[in-house]
């Protein structure tokens, strides 16, 4: 009699510890199982991944080779009176102009201008073309007119006359450098200020630093051995980060130089629009680089102190897949 109601005992209990358990699976919360800090319920997109959660980026990375930019150089000689045994020698020395140049940039080409308007006095030349050097010389010799002693205006029309059917119709090409180079003795005669000239020259291009001034004039502030000061051109060379010669030193090395100065390193890096800014690290030859600057305009990385051949490498976050909730 005592184990039957022992028996009943322990059945009796039976049906409440199954209702419990019941009550419990229906209200069990599942949480968040990757432990990335968001559940499903919350938007997280993938709860069994922690790097999947709203809001997460992914990372990226880009590489490129730094290489020299296209370059388009004009070049404009003074042909005023006191130029005349200058011109002799600096035409002696077109070879050594065009062999820098050629040495320097893989990629270039090259107009003469010395007329009031600008129109190229020589072809267009061009690495393929073998007499270019000749060519060039020759072009040297070709005179200016009214104009020839503010050659900032000449150097203006030049690139004004660029447009199709122009007579400097391909000389401009999109993404290149514009190297000017002036050869005179004196300072700018022109009527618009340096100032003025120098931005309708970077107008052209849709990188204003892709325009370079170089000179071989009279040094600033007081001019040299029969020259005066080449300020107005000076300026622009400053402004610019051109290449300044005296044109009372050697002539040979001076056209060394100019020619040289055309090599010009290309520094934007375009990336994806994107991207998210504070993530971005740029790296040259594999060591992080600090000088470095965002364009927005261009969506792009901009990288200070780069030498052709150096190797870029641009890692950075962009958003990921799973949206933040709105």
């Amino acid at each position: 009699m005592r184990a039957l109601g022992l028996l009943v005992l322990v059945l009796g209990c039976t049906p409440d510890d199954t209702e419990q358990g019941s009550d419990t699976e229906d209200t069990e919360d599942v949480g968040d199982l990757d432990q990335d800090g968001f559940t499903e319920d919350e938007g997280d997109c993938d709860d069994e991944d922690p790097l999947v959660y709203p809001g997460a980026t992914v990372g990226e990375a880009d590489e490129w080779t730094a290489q020299v930019l296209p370059a388009d150089v004009l070049v404009c000689f003074d042909h005023s009176g006191s130029m005349g045994s200058e011109l002799d020698g600096l035409a002696a020395e077109g070879d050594t102009f065009v062999g820098a140049l050629h040495a320097a940039v893989a990629d270039w080409q090259l107009i003469v201008a010395n007329g009031d308007d600008g129109c190229r006095d020589t072809l267009l030349l061009t690495p393929t073309m073998l007499d270019a050097a000749q060519l060039f010389q020759a072009g040297v010799s070709v005179e200016g007119g009214e104009l020839t002693g503010a050659l900032l205006t000449v150097a203006v029309n030049a690139v004004a006359a660029t447009d199709p059917g122009e007579s400097n119709e391909h000389f401009l090409r999109d993404d290149s450098l514009l190297h000017v180079v002036f050869f005179t003795d004196g300072a700018d005669e022109s009527v618009d200020s340096w100032e003025t000239n120098l931005a309708a020259l970077q107008a052209t291009r849709a990188d204003p630093r892709r325009v370079k001034v170089s000179l071989m004039g009279g040094e600033v502030p007081k001019g040299c051995a029969g020259a005066d000061p080449s300020t107005g051109y000076w300026d622009a060379v400053q402004a610019t980060g051109g290449e300044f010669q005296s044109i009372c030193d050697s002539f040979d090395d001076g056209m060394a130089a100019l020619g040289a100065a055309s090599a010009v390193v290309d520094d934007v890096f375009p990336i994806s629009a994107d991207v998210v800014v504070e993530s971005i690290e740029v790296r040259v030859d594999g060591e992080v680089h600090s000088a470095w600057s965002w364009d927005e305009v261009r969506v792009a990385v901009v990288v200070d102190g780069l030498s052709a051949g150096d190797s870029v490498e641009i890692s950075y976050q962009v958003p990921g897949d799973c949206p933040l909730p709105e």
